[in-house]
């Protein structure tokens, strides 16, 4: 004897897996968007630091220009670095 198979209702389990389906997309769209500003507060992270590294050598270059121009100003000591 062959058991017949039990019928499942089913739009309940297509309705199930379509939400399932659908909540899946919508968190790996958050976690896209979560690494995307990730990337991007990295990317003005290292932005800053460019930025920050060439004040720092226009001031050094800007100082010696200075020194050259006005050494009486300057004193004859070596100038001290602010850091």
């Amino acid at each position: 004897m062959t058991s017949k198979p039990v019928e499942l209702p089913s739009n309940n389990l297509t309705s199930a897996y379509v939400a399932l389906l659908a909540e899946r997309e919508a968190l790996q769209a958050e976690r896209d968007v979560a690494v995307a500003d990730g990337a991007n507060w990295q990317a003005e992270a290292a932005n800053a630091q460019a930025m920050l590294s060439h004040n720092e050598a226009r001031i050094a270059h800007l100082e010696l220009r200075i020194e050259k121009l006005n050494p009486n100003c300057t004193g004859s000591a070596p100038s001290v670095r602010r850091g």
